[in-house]
């Protein structure tokens, strides 16, 4: 085959030029050279190539990102040659011959070249795929670019004048040839020109920026399919403690002493009466004690707490009673507490479920006309280092345990109304054994591992060799963060908080983060937000949420816990530290069937602040995606 034309009467000298069927021999030449080192240095791959034109003329347009595009493009539709606009500054010497043999003609690029148009659409018209790089260069180049890329309408412009398809492509993997990456081809449907009238001016520009977007396109997908897999798995909680405070409590394990630290802790707290205990649960069964009630004795408890608080009260003789949930507000229902109070109820045990606090109003009215001793469980829920309660309460219990907020590793504080209540509780923990210095030293090097462990890199790597181990996450995760473990719960609890235990808890109380508290409050509040209507969120009401966990409910918890799994959030459905209270054998009707349904569909998501406002958008538009096909 012999020179490619330059203008529409050099066409009519050589027919050959135009068989489509016989490319030159300099092009079978190029061709046989190339083809071979292309498939073994750079692996072309290629897909669209059936939306490609089999027969007759067409322009082919695609992003530039190196001198080779065009080897890349022309090397799938071999033996079809493709004829390319080339920049004219290319056709000076000896050079010229051999490059319109290959089916390239000159440009003049930047001056609107309108006789490479016609040569172009000419060429089109008789059946030549024609190529054109729109952008005319390459986006990157060299240290210095004396032109910027951007497209231009002369590929456009051919195909409108020649009727021919405006087919797009993209190509990934040129742009660093020195580092053999693997070339990636995507062709294009043919965009969309029948609805454009060639005589008119805005056409050229109207089909430019459907090519452009097509072309886009094509090469975020081919990027898409380049990323790597996320090597990260967002942790479903962030322990908030830092490296610097398990530091602290590993220093204390070997130099602090207990003196009179309870009572400064208590002081600095804003409440000499108070009691400091191991844990909410010590501080709890202390109270049963000391308020000496009598075996048979009822406790009515919100439906849905931590599955111990119910059993230490069967450990002193009493029945727990489950008072169901609203669910807009975790609120405890006032009609469910007048059902479930008997003449033998004398306490009511409240919790603030999930960060958020609930109206006591109701509830304390309920409790004071049926003479009931109210206690609060705010330890999900602690608003700063004064914090101590609803005054509705008769006795507010705070928690600094493992996954706590400003955690210490264990440690609670109990407010008490009643002083001589209170002296009763203090005087009979002083009968119990002190926690073991080595035992929190242990504990301490333990959650400075977990907190390594919650870099979404390193999590990701750990859950890989879990399941490499054939062990399951979740209840790895779950006995790890676990505060008393085994079955001897009574044993475990009634100890006295350890000197470092008590340094620790005076330390978070000094240096109370509010600036993350109430980070976390917002970045729950986005994510609330951001989440459609038809994603059901308990507690979506409660008063001043912090969000120290954000349970979703779903149709299918596990299709939803899988599907964030594969977009790099780890969640967790009902946990250990959360169940529902089942009532007595003889009252069945007190079974808390909203609280039942809650947790038996119950998901929660990582919330935290330090995911950022993308990560969290896109927990959101994972859940909504899930929530759209379930329905």
């Amino acid at each position: 085959m012999s020179t490619a034309p330059t203008t529409p009467a050099a066409l009519e000298l050589e027919p050959e030029v135009l068989d489509v069927s016989a490319p030159t021999g300099s092009y079978r030449l190029v061709a046989m050279l190339s083809r071979p080192l292309i498939s073994l240095f750079f692996r072309l791959r290629v897909r669209g190539l059936d939306r490609v034109p089999k027969r007759g003329g067409f322009v082919l347009c695609s992003n530039q990102l190196s001198n080779l595009d065009g080897f890349a493009l022309a090397h799938p539709l071999y033996p079809r040659q493709v004829q390319w606009m080339g920049k004219a500054e290319l056709f000076r010497g000896p050079v010229a011959p051999t490059l319109r043999r290959l089916g390239i003609f000159p440009v003049r690029r930047g001056e609107g070249d309108i006789g490479a148009v016609r040569t172009a659409a000419e060429l089109a018209r008789r059946g030549h795929p024609v190529g054109i790089f729109p952008e005319g260069t390459r986006r990157e180049k060299g240290f210095r670019k004396t032109r910027l890329s951007r497209p231009h309408t002369g590929a456009a412009r051919v195909a409108l004048a020649a009727g021919v398809p405006l087919v797009p492509a993209a190509i990934v993997g040129t742009e660093r040839l020195t580092l053999l990456r693997r070339w990636r081809v995507a062709f294009g449907a043919p965009v969309a020109l029948d609805d454009l009238d060639p005589g008119d001016r805005r056409a050229p520009r109207e089909a430019t920026r459907r090519l452009m977007a097509a072309i886009a396109g094509l090469e975020d997908e081919l990027r898409t399919e380049l990323a790597p897999a996320r090597r990260v798995l967002h942790p479903r909680l962030r322990l908030d403690v830092s490296l610097a405070d398990l530091g602290f409590a590993l220093c204390a394990s070997v130099g602090a002493r207990r003196g009179d630290r309870e009572a400064r802790l208590l002081r600095k707290w804003g409440d000499p009466q108070g009691v400091v205990c191991l844990s909410v649960r010590s501080a709890f069964d202390l109270l049963l004690a000391a308020l000496s009630l009598e075996p048979g004795d009822e406790v009515a408890f919100t439906a849905v707490t931590h599955p111990d608080m119910a059993r230490i009260a069967e450990a002193h003789g009493l029945r727990p009673l489950p008072v169901d949930l609203d669910l807009d507000t975790l609120a405890p229902a006032s009609g469910a507490l007048e059902r479930a109070i008997t003449p033998r109820t004398r306490l009511l045990v409240v919790a603030h479920l999930f960060g958020g606090r609930i109206d006591l109003a109701p509830l304390a009215d309920v409790a004071r006309r049926h003479g009931l001793f109210v206690v609060e469980d705010c330890a999900q829920c602690i608003r700063g280092p004064q914090d101590r309660g609803d005054q509705l309460a008769d006795v507010s219990l705070f928690s600094f345990g493992s996954i706590k907020t400003a955690t210490a590793l264990g440690g609670a504080f109990a407010r008490v109304d009643d002083r001589r209540l209170a002296e009763r509780m203090r005087a009979r923990q002083q009968g119990w054994p002190v926690q073991p210095r080595y035992e929190y030293a242990l504990k301490a090097l333990k959650f400075a591992g977990l907190r390594v462990l919650g870099h979404p890199r390193v999590y990701w790597s750990f859950s890989r060799l879990l399941a490499v181990a054939g062990r399951d996450l979740d209840t790895v995760v779950n006995s790890a963060v676990r505060g008393f473990p085994g079955p001897e719960l009574l044993r475990q609890i009634r100890r006295r908080p350890s000197a470092p235990l008590l340094a620790l808890v005076a330390r978070r109380l000094r240096r109370f983060d509010l600036g993350r508290l109430e980070a976390r409050a917002r970045a729950g509040a986005r994510l609330a937000a951001a989440l459609p209507p038809n994603v059901a969120l308990p507690g979506r009401a409660a008063l001043e949420p912090t969000h120290w966990v954000f349970p979703v409910v779903a149709s299918d918890p596990a299709a939803l816990i899988a599907a964030l799994r594969r977009a790099s959030f780890d969640t967790a459905a009902r946990t250990s530290g959360i169940a529902a209270v089942p009532p007595p054998s003889d009252r069945p009707g007190l079974r808390p069937k909203e609280a039942d349904r809650m947790l038996e569909r119950v998901v929660f998501l990582p919330a935290y602040p330090e995911l950022g406002d993308r990560e969290l958008a896109r927990l959101a538009g994972s859940v909504a995606e899930v929530a759209d096909r379930e329905q």
